[in-house]
């Protein structure tokens, strides 16, 4: 959400998918970057009991429009 710094209504920037809600789930209060339209959400560090869950492990996951021009 973004807000004027003089004030007024809460408005929108970037809705995220409600298909990706699981994934996002995953993310224990992930760092997250906006920039120019899109965000990403990223794992702070990845690990696993075994290297196979650590490989399976979703580290990051974006979402914002395509590029236009």
């Amino acid at each position: 959400m973004s807000l004027a710094p003089t004030g007024g209504t809460l408005q929108p920037v970037l809705r995220h998918p409600a298909s990706a809600a699981e994934v996002e789930r995953g993310f224990s209060a992930p760092p997250v970057a906006y920039v120019n339209g899109r965000s990403l959400l990223m794992h702070a560090f990845v690990s696993g009991v075994t290297d196979g869950e650590e490989i399976a492990m979703r580290t990051s996951i974006s979402f914002g429009d395509r590029p236009t021009g």
